[in-house]
C-alpha cells in the first residue's frame, strides 16, 4: 500500500495546500526547530517532529533527535502522520503495539517506535497538512499536561505554517499578476499573429514551467511552432531541434492535437517523457525530447468564440512540482487572452484591403463631395464634449484626425465634474481609426461618463475596473487604452495651496506634469493592462501633488508613436517642445505641441486634454472657471477640410 492508496492522504486539495506552503524539501528553520525541541524537552521525549505530508511521504521539516546527516522523511504508509491526516484529530498512543490502529505500522520495527503523540497541523482552510508530534522508544502514559502542552505547541506550529503559506502565496500571486500584465502588454503591442503568440513562450518561463512552445494554426487548422523558450541556455539548441520536428506526422495523436481538437487543456503531471515519446513520429524529435526529459507538461488551446487559433505547451523538468490547479488556471488565463488577441488580429487582417483597393478608395474619397467630409466631422464633434469650468482651473483640449480616408476615429477625451466636486479627466484610444472604432469609442465614452459620474468618489482604478467588467459583459472586446484622472483637494491641500492629481492607466501613455516655470516631467509609472485584455488583473492608482501655475497634459499615442522613430525619442521630443515654450498660455501650448510634434497630417488620430492650475488666493484669470457658461468643445482639426485643394 502507498500514500496514493490512502484517500485522505492523497486528496488533491489537501496535497495542493501542502505544496502551496513552499516548505517541502526545504532546510531546517529555527521557528519550527525551536517548537519541536521545546516539545521534546517538556515531554521528555527523545524525538520530536514537525512534518508535512504529501501524497507519498512524510517530510520532516523539524526532526529533533535525528542526526544532521540522517534521513529527512519516510514513506507515508510507514508514518504515524497518516492517522492524524485521515481523522483530522490528535493521536495519543502510549503503546503503539497494543493499539489496533497502529500495531502494524512498519516504523515500530524500523525506528523502534513504542509511544507516539501528535496533533494535526491545519491550514487556515481546515485541511490537515501534517503533524506536530513527539516519539518515544519506550511505552509510557501521556498525562493531561503532556497533551495540553503538545496541543498548544502544535497550534503555534500551525500558525507559523499559515504565515509561511501566506507569504508564499503573496509572492506567487505577485509573480502571476506580473505575468498576466506582461502578457497583456506583449500581446497588445502588435497585430501580427505570429509575433504576438511567439512572445508568450518566453514570458511563461520560469513562472509556469522550465520550457515552453507556442504554435499557431493556419486557416485549415494546421499547426506550426512559432515561438519557444528554455529557462537554461544550454538546452536552447535542443529545444530548437525539437520545435522544428515535433509536429511532423502526428496525424491527430498526442496532447497538442487533443487540446486543439477539444478546445480543452490537457495536463500530464507525471511520466511526461514516456507519454510524449509515445506519440512522436520524427526520430529527430524523439531524440531531442529524450534530451529535454520533461516530467510533466500541459497544453492549452489559444481559443476564442469556438475557434482554436493555436496552442501553448508548458513543460516541467523532474524535481519541480506537478501543475497545481492554480497553475492550470493561470495558464488558461494566459491562453484565453492570447486567443482573444489572435482572433482580433486575424479579424483586423481580413478587414485590410489590398494596396490597389486602398488607392482606389483614396481616389474615390477625393472625388466625393465636401458635404461627406462635413458630415463625418460633425459626427466626430458630436462624440466629443463641452468642457467643464472647474474653479480656478483652465481645461483645454484638441483633437486632430488622422491623415487617412476615414474622418472619424477611436481617440477621445472627456472631462466632467461629478457631484463630489472633483474634476475628472479622461483620454482614451480604441484600436483603429475608422467608423467601427468611432462607434465603439462612443459607447465606451458614454459608459465611462456614467460610471465616473455615479462613482466619482471612487479611485480611478476602481472606475476602470467597473468599465472593464461592463465591457466584458456587453461583449465589447476591442482593445482600448485609457487614462482616467481626478483632480482633488482636501483640507490639507487647500491650506497648502495645492491640489492632488490621482490617476490610473489602462495601458495608456504617461501624463506630463509641467512646472510653473515650464519644466516638463513625464509621470512614468508602469501602466496596467489595456481594457478588454486582462480583466482579472488588479489596477493601481498613482498620485502627485500639483501647485499653482502647473499644468498636466494627457494625450493619446498618436502624438508620440510613429513607425520610424523610437518611442523614447518621441517622448523626449515632446518634453523638449514643451520646455522650449515656457510661460505661454494653455491654448497656445496645445497648438504648439500639435504643430511641432505631428503637423497637420498625422498618421494616427491625436487627442489632447490639459488642465492648468491657477492660484486660489488671487482673482481667477478670464480663461479659468467658473463663469457659469460651458466651454465649447474644440473644433476637430480635419486636415482635408483645412486644405481646400485636398477636398
Amino acid at each position: 500500500m502507498s500514500g496514493r492508496d490512502l484517500p485522505h492522504v492523497a486528496d488533491p486539495a489537501r496535497v495542493a495546500a501542502v505544496r502551496e506552503t513552499g516548505l517541502l524539501d526545504t532546510d531546517p528553520e529555527d521557528a519550527f526547530d525551536d517548537l519541536a525541541a521545546l516539545a521534546g524537552r517538556l515531554l521528555r521525549a527523545p524525538y520530536a517532529f514537525v512534518t508535512l505530508v504529501d501524497e507519498s511521504r512524510s517530510y520532516w521539516k523539524a526532526r529533533i533527535g535525528i542526526p544532521p546527516d540522517g534521513p529527512t522523511q519516510n514513506a507515508v504508509e510507514d508514518s504515524f502522520c497518516q492517522y492524524v491526516i485521515a481523522s483530522g484529530q490528535s493521536l495519543i498512543a502510549g503503546d503503539v503495539t497494543a493499539d489496533p490502529l497502529t500495531a502494524g505500522n512498519p516504523s515500530i520495527a524500523s525506528m523502534g517506535v513504542r509511544a507516539w503523540a501528535g496533533f494535526p497541523l491545519m491550514s487556515p482552510q481546515g485541511r490537515p497538512l501534517g503533524s506536530f508530534c513527539v516519539v518515544d522508544t519506550e511505552t509510557r502514559s501521556w498525562t493531561e499536561e503532556d497533551v495540553h502542552v503538545l496541543r498548544v505547541l502544535s497550534e503555534a506550529a500551525s500558525r507559523e505554517l499559515a504565515l509561511r503559506a501566506a507569504v508564499q502565496a503573496a509572492a506567487v500571486a505577485n509573480d502571476r499578476l506580473a505575468l498576466l500584465a506582461q502578457v497583456a502588454q506583449a500581446l497588445a503591442e502588435t497585430l501580427d499573429p505570429a509575433e504576438a503568440v511567439a512572445r508568450l513562450a518566453r514570458l511563461v518561463v520560469p513562472v509556469l514551467g522550465d520550457w515552453s512552445l507556442v504554435s499557431l494554426a493556419d486557416e485549415d487548422g494546421t499547426l506550426s511552432d512559432v515561438g519557444w523558450w528554455h529557462a537554461r541556455d544550454e538546452h536552447g539548441p535542443t529545444l530548437d531541434k525539437f520545435a522544428g520536428e515535433r509536429l511532423v506526422g502526428l496525424q491527430g495523436r498526442g496532447a497538442t492535437i487533443t487540446a486543439q481538437r477539444t478546445e480543452r487543456p490537457v495536463i500530464v503531471n507525471s511520466g511526461g517523457l514516456e507519454a510524449g515519446l509515445d506519440v512522436l513520429v520524427s526520430a529527430q524529435a524523439r531524440e531531442a525530447y529524450r534530451a529535454l526529459d520533461p516530467e510533466a507538461y500541459g497544453v492549452w488551446p489559444l481559443a476564442y468564440a469556438g475557434t482554436v487559433h493555436g496552442v501553448l505547451v508548458i513543460a516541467r523538468d523532474a524535481g519541480r512540482e506537478p501543475f497545481l490547479p492554480s497553475d492550470v488556471e493561470l495558464a488558461a488565463n494566459v491562453a484565453q487572452r492570447a486567443g482573444t488577441v489572435l482572433a482580433n488580429a486575424r479579424l483586423y487582417a481580413r478587414q485590410q484591403v489590398t494596396t490597389a483597393e486602398l488607392e482606389r478608395a483614396h481616389q474615390r474619397l477625393h472625388e466625393s463631395s465636401r458635404h461627406d467630409r462635413v458630415v463625418s466631422r460633425a459626427l466626430q464633434e458630436a462624440m466629443l464634449t463641452r468642457l467643464p469650468e472647474p474653479d480656478h482651473l483652465h481645461v483645454s483640449a484638441r483633437y486632430l484626425t488622422a491623415d487617412s480616408a476615414d474622418q472619424v476615429g477611436g481617440d477621445w477625451y472627456d472631462a466632467l465634474l461629478p457631484p463630489d466636486g472633483a474634476t475628472t479627466l479622461m483620454v482614451g484610444d480604441v484600436a483603429g481609426h475608422d467608423i467601427a472604432a468611432a462607434t465603439i469609442m462612443g459607447q465606451l465614452r458614454n459608459l465611462l461618463r456614467a460610471l465616473a459620474w455615479e462613482h466619482g468618489d471612487e479611485p480611478p482604478s476602481a472606475i476602470i475596473t467597473r468599465l472593464d467588467r461592463a465591457m466584458t459583459d456587453l461583449g465589447l472586446t476591442t482593445m482600448t487604452t485609457l487614462l482616467l484622472a481626478r483632480v482633488e483637494q482636501d483640507d490639507g491641500d487647500a491650506a497648502a495651496g495645492l491640489r492632488t492629481l490621482h490617476w490610473s492607466s489602462a495601458g495608456h501613455p504617461a501624463p506630463v506634469l509641467v512646472s510653473a516655470e515650464g519644466t516638463p516631467t513625464m509621470l512614468e509609472t508602469r501602466p496596467d493592462a489595456p481594457l478588454a485584455v486582462a480583466v482579472a488583473v488588479p489596477r493601481r492608482d498613482h498620485a502627485v501633488a500639483v501647485g499653482p501655475g502647473e499644468t498636466v497634459l494627457l494625450y493619446t499615442d498618436g502624438l508620440i508613436e510613429t513607425r520610424t522613430h523610437e518611442l523614447e525619442a518621441r517622448q523626449a521630443q515632446l518634453l523638449d517642445v514643451i520646455a522650449a515654450h515656457p510661460g505661454v498660455g494653455l491654448d497656445e501650448l496645445l497648438n504648439t505641441i500639435l504643430v511641432e510634434m505631428v503637423g497637420d497630417r498625422p498618421p494616427d488620430d491625436v487627442a489632447l486634454i490639459a488642465v492648468r492650475f491657477h492660484p486660489e488666493d488671487r482673482p481667477r484669470p478670464a480663461e479659468a472657471g467658473p463663469t457659469g457658461i460651458g466651454v465649447e468643445a474644440p473644433t476637430v482639426i480635419d486636415p482635408a477640410l483645412a486644405d481646400p485643394a485636398g477636398a
